[in-house]
């Protein structure tokens, strides 16, 4: 626990030393917020047997195959192309597993700068929540996962004010080559930056928490009609539930009950804000992000790994909308103190769950930290 206290506890006082500065004195904390990522990056890339995946994404680089081997039959497996052809390099180039970390956290670090720069948001707020929410996840566990996120979210940025869709596209394109279920995103480049009622988004999300307390589990009927022809579905349907415990949640989970509290919050507070400051298209695709991961959490509770693939991805806009919320409402000095205790609580509350998440089988999935050189002593 002890490293990933000593990261909390960083990320809590840079967090403070943030929110007390004016926007001209935040520009000097550059080397606690670089000091910090090169320290992840290291943790990341010299970590030995942590994340349930671990085991997974090193027999896929013990297992690659050779680059003749791979250009004949690029897109053979379950394995997506990108990630596949990143082992191969790593492997013939003897540069280690350890690489294909290095490699995948830094087209992360990019692609959340990309964002927050065409958000118009401080990247390293931004990165600072980041860590606390999905960090070790994304980065330690559904690594293909959290490359892929970070390219969606890419793309979606891309829509604000440019409405650039050849390259929204592209993006997901390219995402796909980490993971295939990225192209299940390209229909909402048509909707992210559009204004969504406030009728229907609680209508919405009302019906889905009644299917819940219902157990009508509707979605799943319409998902195993639409996939059936497809091996992937029926493997994660049929095997993968099994082996990881994962058939469904059958309710609620507190994170989800604390941020349906959050969106009617905001939608009560948008409603009666001047409507010019809450239809810009970075206010618009942030909280349609946040809307579609709720609802999909919730209509895909009775499928974990469905939630966490779709409505996961989406869920990543808490990185942007806790900065958004700040830089609207709370840039203000007499009510930033207020802001950054319930952002560090916030982040507190989430980044300890997830440390603590265990496996099927009872063992912790990131705890104890394990590394090459033992950073624990």
């Amino acid at each position: 626990m002890g490293i990933y206290l000593f990261i909390y506890l960083w990320v809590a006082s840079l967090t403070f030393v943030y929110f007390e500065l004016t926007e001209k004195y935040r520009k000097q904390l550059k080397i606690a917020f670089y000091l910090l990522i090169i320290f992840l990056i290291f943790v990341t890339i010299l970590r030995r047997e942590v994340g349930t995946d671990y085991e997974t994404y090193l027999r896929i680089y013990e297992n690659s195959p050779t680059l003749s081997q791979f250009f004949r039959k690029p897109f053979n497996g379950v394995i997506e192309p990108g990630y596949s052809f990143l082992n191969v390099i790593a492997k013939i180039s003897s540069l280690g597993f350890p690489f294909v970390s290095f490699v995948c956290i830094c087209l992360i670090l990019y692609n959340y700068h990309a964002a927050s720069r065409h958000f118009n948001l401080n990247f390293y707020l931004v990165f600072l929540t980041y860590v606390g929410l999905y960090f070790f996840s994304h980065n330690f566990n559904v690594i293909r996962h959290g490359v892929a996120t970070s390219f969606i979210w890419h793309s979606f940025s891309l829509l604000v004010n440019k409405n650039n869709k050849k390259n929204s596209i592209a993006l997901l394109v390219i995402s796909s080559f980490f993971h295939y279920m990225s192209l299940l995103f390209i229909p909402f480049l048509w909707i992210m930056n559009k204004k969504i009622s406030y009728k229907i988004i609680i209508g919405t999300l009302v019906f889905s928490i009644f299917l819940i307390l219902t157990k009508l589990d509707l979605v799943t009927k319409v998902l195993d009609y639409l996939f059936y022809w497809s091996p992937k579905y029926q493997f994660y349907k049929s095997v993968y539930y099994i082996n990881v415990g994962a058939e469904g949640n059958y309710g609620i989970a507190m994170g989800v009950i604390f941020n349906l509290l959050l969106i009617f919050s905001l939608i009560i507070v948008k409603a009666r804000e001047n409507t010019s400051k809450s239809s810009s298209d970075v206010n618009k695709i942030i909280f349609n992000g946040f809307y579609f991961s709720l609802l999909f959490l919730l209509l895909l509770s009775f499928n974990g790994v469905f939630a966490e693939r779709i409505g996961g991805v989406f869920y990543v806009s808490l990185i942007f909308l806790l900065p958004l919320i700040f830089k609207m409402y709370f840039d203000e000095r007499k009510v930033r103190f207020l802001f950054s205790m319930i952002f560090v609580l916030y982040i507190g509350m989430y980044y300890f769950k997830g440390i603590s998440v265990k496996e099927a089988d009872g063992e912790y999935q990131y705890l104890p930290y394990k590394s090459v050189i033992n950073l624990n002593g």
